[in-house]
């Protein structure tokens, strides 16, 4: 899916949670990672009997079994198959089969060396908490917004808009306002021994827009 160059590169075995680290040049996408989880889940559901068996490497190389690079194998090694999907040399536990696993989430993706990722992911009861943690969130945040929570999205980019809009006419008026304050300001200034001089109290402006007033003045 991300190309015959990604790799993995290290992951913790635990029953409910997975760090999974891999070769991999850039981030993954959002469309990636979603991808990434369908194909497992669609593995989870087929419920496939994962096999286990112990061989010789050389064998188990010959029957088309991955192993990780840089790794270091005995003679004999533990093999782990599910069937039509993957065909791996492991030593760790699996389950007997795939429906076992319940769920898979992905959680996040992160940089951790130059050249390698880390995708974190839950898997059986954690991951459907993780769910349902996520549907009750979103069915709240559709609730606040007076939307179906297909529609959120679109509700809060348009909120977003609008707050962009009224900060942006917020500036502009304060701009207006410190403009006109200054223009006023201006007719106040006294020469003292040819120096200009104008001595003035501006309330209630930025620190963005009192530079611009020293500007203006300064331009005078």
């Amino acid at each position: 899916m991300l190309g015959d160059h990604a790799n993995q590169a290290g992951s913790l075995v635990a029953p409910d949670r997975l760090p999974f680290d891999f070769t991999h040049f850039e981030k993954v996408s959002a469309e990636q990672l979603r991808a990434i989880e369908q194909l497992v889940n669609e593995q989870i559901s087929a419920a496939k009997a994962v096999e286990t068996s112990e061989t010789s490497y050389d064998e188990a190389v010959a029957q088309g079994a991955t192993a990780l690079f840089g790794e270091k194998y005995g003679d004999q090694v533990r093999t782990v198959r599910v069937p039509d999907f993957s065909h791996e040399l492991c030593g760790g536990t699996h389950v007997r089969n795939t429906a076992q696993i319940q769920y898979f989430r992905i959680l996040n993706e992160s940089s951790i060396a130059t050249g390698v990722r880390r995708i974190e992911a839950v898997a059986g009861q954690a991951a459907i908490k993780v769910a349902e943690l996520e549907r009750t969130a979103l069915a709240k945040t559709a609730a606040l917004l007076k939307a179906d929570a297909e529609h959120v999205p679109d509700r809060v980019e348009a909120l977003l808009a609008d707050l962009a809009k009224a900060a942006r006419d917020a500036k502009s008026a304060a701009q207006a306002r410190a403009g006109a304050q200054a223009a006023e300001l201006l007719e106040n200034v006294q020469q003292i021994n040819g120096v200009n001089l104008l001595v003035a109290r501006m309330d209630g402006l930025s620190a963005d827009l009192l530079r611009e007033a020293v500007d203006r003045f300064k331009s005078s």
